[in-house]
């Protein structure tokens, strides 16, 4: 478990605004993957409402994944099963989404592996419905997506997330599996 405090300050007043702590747990990996706990904490610690908003009418923010854009084609995985190929989504309801992608696309048959990000159901909002999948390379959980989520002086939230890296298709790396063991593993 490594830890890492920030403070969020402006360039024109350095006063801070918001305390970030952020905890990660890595977990040995098994014959199918390896587990990445995160752990988000932010603190409002200036005497002024803070708001958080991803960009406008497109969400972003919160916590994201960038595979090798050269990895293409993204296979995307949800809860209801596989997204269809290359149509982006900027707005999806699911407590997981994982993407998929060979290795080395210019082989035939070239392994495959992905990363599987699931959402803490004791999240604001869970199961929150800003995901995002972008087939240049994008895999997030947007919060508060096109939301505002306002912090006011002194109040604290948090927001916890695994990320599953794995190898072969969502399918082949148990990823609705391993989804339901953190869940009983986190209630």
């Amino acid at each position: 478990r490594v830890g890492v405090q920030n403070v969020w300050k402006f360039d024109d007043d350095p006063a801070p605004k918001v305390r970030e702590r952020v905890y990660f747990t890595v977990y040995p990996a098994d014959d199918k993957g390896r587990a990445i706990d995160f752990d988000l904490q932010f603190q409002n610690v200036s005497n002024e409402v803070v708001s958080f908003l991803g960009a406008d009418a497109k969400g972003y923010g919160g916590f994201c994944f960038r595979p090798d854009k050269a990895r293409k084609p993204m296979m995307f995985t949800t809860i209801k099963g596989p997204q269809p190929q290359d149509k982006d989504a900027l707005e999806f309801d699911t407590p997981w989404a994982d993407v998929s992608m060979a290795l080395d696309p210019s082989k035939k048959d070239s392994p495959i592996s992905g990363v599987a990000i699931f959402q803490n159901p004791k999240n604001p909002g869970y199961p929150h419905k800003g995901w995002i999948f972008r087939h240049y390379g994008f895999l997030g959980a947007s919060w508060p997506h096109m939301e505002t989520f306002e912090l006011k002086p002194g109040e604290y939230f948090q927001l916890r997330y695994r990320l599953y890296v794995h190898r072969g298709t969502a399918e082949q790396g148990l990823v609705g599996d391993r989804f339901q063991a953190y869940i009983k593993a986190v209630e």
